[in-house]
């Protein structure tokens, strides 16, 4: 259960939301009318937590109420606004399959807002892969799947582009199809704190960790220019000398056959290069 936090606030970019407890409620479906609304999900980086808009039903109420506020302070705030857990269903036009989408610990907006909005972190924190780059914006050799992918449950959500806005479509669903067709849950039910500090120390050691365990590639040595082996002879150490190259000629060898050279070298010196 999150403790209350006075003076505290969650901010969502657009929305800044504060005063926020958790008390689990029953699980209730919820659905003002019988109407089937479509509606798009859009992905909204400036957000920290999933706004469930018109095409989405409450399933549970948490009793966990947040105030939200406006980027602007001379708009009013929308008060007592609920967390809930939602459901929204999406129809794969393919197979003529239905699959209910879970949004946890989302934030209601209703048609208060024209679409769902989508937290990528929420997701890609509860295992869900998020590649939000559109395929023609995708760099040369790196390819995408524009989709949400659910690996778990064999789920791709293609998605499209409006504007520059990556969305899907959603709707409404009666209760019915909610409880025969498949749940995918793409954000936790249970708790979802988007100002804990554990992200950007996570973050931190994960980057740390990469530039420790960064190895530089192999090089090859291609060719060299000598006047003697002395000159390199404490500079590359002769069990990793493959080939060299001078001059003159190209000649393949090995360690023993460096050794014996280097050996005849040093009582000969150069007059019998």
């Amino acid at each position: 259960m999150l403790q209350d936090r006075k003076n505290s606030r969650r901010r969502l970019s657009a929305f800044v939301t504060f005063n926020k407890r958790r008390v689990i409620s029953q699980i209730q479906v919820t659905q003002e009318d019988d109407n089937i609304i479509h509606a798009l999900c859009e992905l909204d980086s400036h957000f920290d937590t999933c706004v469930a808009g018109p095409n989405c039903i409450i399933l549970e109420y948490t009793d966990q109420v947040v105030n939200v506020t406006s980027y602007s302070d001379q708009l009013d705030t929308i008060k007592n606004v609920p967390v809930i857990t939602a459901a929204t269903a999406i129809d794969n036009e393919n197979t003529g399959t239905t699959t209910i989408l879970i949004l946890g610990q989302a934030i209601y907006m209703g048609d208060k807002v024209k679409s769902t909005l989508i937290c990528p972190n929420q997701l890609c924190s509860n295992g869900i892969i998020v590649d939000d780059v559109p395929v023609h914006l995708a760099p040369e050799g790196r390819a995408s799947t524009h989709s949400i992918i659910c690996t778990d449950d064999n789920l791709s959500i293609p998605m499209s582009l409006k504007g520059v806005i990556s969305c899907f479509p959603t709707r409404t669903q009666t209760p019915d199809i909610l409880l025969t067709c498949k749940r995918v849950v793409l954000t936790d039910e249970n708790s979802w704190d988007p100002h804990s500090e554990s992200f950007q120390e996570q973050e931190e050691n994960h980057q740390n960790r990469s530039r420790w365990d960064y190895q530089a590639p192999p090089r090859h040595i291609c060719s060299m220019e000598y006047t003697t082996m002395h000159d390199i002879s404490n500079v590359y150490d002769v069990h990793y000398v493959l080939s060299a190259q001078t001059t003159k000629h190209h000649f393949k060898t090995s360690a023993e056959k460096i050794s014996k050279y280097m050996e005849h070298w040093s009582r000969n010196g150069e007059k019998d290069t």
